[in-house]
């Protein structure tokens, strides 16, 4: 499969993702905005806006170029990409990020996010989860694993 397709894959995933984190946000169930704590892991003391946008960047970046490669090569691993095979390999990352959260919080000068990011709402490592379950599933059904 050509590698463009994989990176058109890793665009929609992360969209999909984003837009599943706003709802979350907008709905209320969640106050975690990822993009502004990426943001402010790199730029500590810079103001909201612009932590958010590069942030925003970062997560788009990673998303469309980075992890659709590392989940391409578990994948080929695995034998087979499917998305029942890219959910769970979401899940193990939805897992690591929801883990991450509190210690990467305080690595910047981020807000407060508390064990698995509760402290923006107790539903928030469901919604980490299920963001990051959507986005593996999603490269899991596009993608195919060369020679399978």
């Amino acid at each position: 499969m050509p590698w463009t397709i994989l990176l058109w894959a890793g665009l929609a995933a992360t969209l999909l993702t984003s837009w599943l984190f706003a709802a979350a946000y907008w709905a209320g169930i969640t106050r975690l905005q990822p993009a502004r704590l990426l943001g402010c892991l790199l730029l500590p003391a810079a103001p909201a806006p612009l932590a958010t946008t590069i942030g925003r960047l970062l997560h788009l970046a990673l998303g469309v170029a980075v992890l659709p490669f590392a989940y391409a090569r578990l994948f080929a691993w695995i034998g087979a990409a499917e998305a029942a095979n890219g959910a769970l390999l979401g899940a193990a990352h939805g897992a690591i990020v929801a883990a991450a959260l509190g210690p990467v919080a305080r690595a910047g000068r981020c807000v407060a996010t508390g064990p698995l990011g509760t402290r923006l709402g107790a539903a928030t490592p469901l919604v980490v989860l299920l963001g990051h379950v959507a986005y593996g599933a999603l490269l899991g059904y596009v993608y195919v694993v060369p020679g399978a």
